[in-house]
């Protein structure tokens, strides 16, 4: 049997894209919320004056098949550091890991290159990256855990005779989605009868 390969990450930009050397081992999501003191300084209570949201990741880039300078391929992440033409806005990137996805702009980066060829070539380097989001979606964040990355939900089409339990595999917590979840999620009062309509099944 032939294990496929895997799907490597890439970053978006506004005018194409690029796919990773490796996909990296770890990644870290970090949300901050900035706390505002009320105005009466006899009150302890506090507000929210705004949320960030940072990925943090490392990856890893090898050129030792080609002998070509690594750098002409690390370069390809830190020109979107570049602010945007004409303004001093930063550059809008999304780095997107099969269902993963996290958008906004490049905080910091930090290169280490940790090979050379014998007459003296780069060939392998480790990069740092933070990307930053200051504005922060909760709404996305309660459906699938990212900051804004696509619905992992599916369809099915329950057969003749079938309910939206057993069309979805369901029965009991195996499945993920109970009967409820599926029916809320599709504003049915009754998954015994849910028609011939696909069902859209709640992510995990």
């Amino acid at each position: 049997m032939t294990v496929p390969e895997p799907e490597k990450a890439l970053f978006e930009f506004e005018g194409g894209d690029f796919r990773v050397h490796f996909n990296p081992e770890t990644l870290q999501y970090d949300l901050t919320n900035r706390l505002q003191a009320d105005d009466n300084e006899n009150s302890a209570v506090q507000s929210i004056e705004d949320s960030t949201a940072k990925l943090s990741l490392d990856l890893v880039w090898d050129t030792t098949g080609t002998g070509g300078d690594v750098r002409e391929q690390t370069k390809q992440v830190l020109v979107l550091m570049k602010p945007n033409e004409g303004d001093s806005a930063p550059q809008r990137v999304t780095f997107r890991w099969g269902v993963f996805s996290f958008g906004g702009f490049i905080e910091s980066y930090k290169e280490v290159i940790d090979f050379f060829s014998a007459n003296g070539v780069p060939l392998r380097a480790t990069t740092s990256v933070v990307l930053t989001e200051q504005t922060v979606d909760w709404a996305a964040l309660a459906g699938n855990g990212g900051n804004g990355g696509g619905d992992d939900s599916t369809a099915v089409t329950p057969q003749p005779g079938q309910d939206a339990g057993s069309a979805t595999d369901d029965g009991g917590d195996n499945g993920g989605n109970t009967g409820r979840d599926v029916a809320e999620a599709n504003e049915l009062d009754d998954i015994r009868n849910p028609g011939s309509q696909p069902l859209v099944v709640p992510g995990n």
